[in-house]
């Protein structure tokens, strides 16, 4: 009978396959950093990321503070770790991301969430990212879809969070905060590829020295790549602020961007592409 019932599971689909991520629920901890976790903690001077009680589920979750040290502010960064910068294993080609949290978001800060997908010759297939720009003193659930346009031949993954500033003032604020929580790849049924707009990564964002574009229509004649500042101002960019590195994906230098929010644009006589980009210094 408890064979039948397996079988019966899984060929419904009830059984689902094992979250990938690594420590999701920050459980485990070494020497103050979380087990398979990167962070930009310096201790004993700079310490913007560490465990707390305030969990979700389990005993505890992982907070990051923007942090003053001597007059220089620092944001948290907590980033997956393992295989030379392109973080953990994966076999599936993962749809959507989530994850618990709480925010405590100063001046125009917003909470930035980044998943990237990479093959085995670690080329960037699938994207994801979602900036939160409101407090939430009680836990939420982040579910961010991830897009594939570049084929679903999967090999690791990077989750990243960090605190920076939308409004370009400044870094960010100091007092500003979040509690994650109960991370998670799910979803790894039916990965199709609808409409253009999942033909269009931009990568990292934030930015802060360069981005990177990938997109199959930067390998078509007549295409144009734009930015549109906050003040409404639209700069259309040329070849020579690229350097080339496939027909699919350019590197803009974006070091001599004034830091703020942008409409990053790509288009041609067919379509015209647009994500939302933040930069930083």
């Amino acid at each position: 009978m408890q064979k039948f019932l397996l079988f019966f599971l899984l060929c419904s689909g009830i059984v689902h396959a094992q979250n990938p991520v690594p420590n999701p629920g920050f459980e485990l901890w070494s020497l103050g950093e979380a087990d398979e976790w990167l962070s930009n903690n310096s201790l004993p001077d700079v310490l913007t990321v560490e465990p707390t009680l305030d969990a979700n589920t389990g005993l505890t979750a992982c907070r990051g503070s923007v942090v003053d040290v001597a007059g220089t502010i620092i944001p948290p960064f907590l980033g997956s770790n393992g295989l030379g910068g392109f973080g953990f294993s994966i076999q599936q080609a993962y749809t959507t991301f989530q994850c618990w949290y709480k925010t405590d978001l100063q001046g125009g800060d917003a909470f930035i969430v980044t998943v990237v997908m990479y093959d085995d010759s670690t080329q960037v297939v699938g994207y994801g990212d979602i900036a939160i720009t409101t407090s939430s003193n009680s836990y939420s659930l982040i579910s961010v879809p991830i897009n594939y346009p570049f084929g679903t031949d999967v090999a690791s993954c990077v989750i990243q969070f960090i605190i920076a500033d939308t409004s370009g003032g400044s870094i960010a604020h100091a007092a500003s905060s979040f509690i994650v929580d109960d991370v998670e790849l799910t979803g790894i049924n039916g990965v199709a590829l609808t409409g253009k707009e999942s033909e269009f990564l931009s990568y990292p964002n934030p930015a802060t020295g360069s981005l990177t574009i990938s997109s199959r229509l930067l390998s078509k004649s007549g295409t144009r790549v734009s930015v549109t500042g906050q003040d409404g101002k639209t700069t259309t960019l040329r070849n020579t602020a690229f350097s080339r590195h496939s027909q699919q994906n350019w590197k803009l230098d974006t070091s001599k961007l004034t830091p703020g929010s942008y409409i990053l644009s790509i288009r041609n006589e067919d379509v015209v592409l647009s994500k939302r980009i933040l930069v930083i210094h």
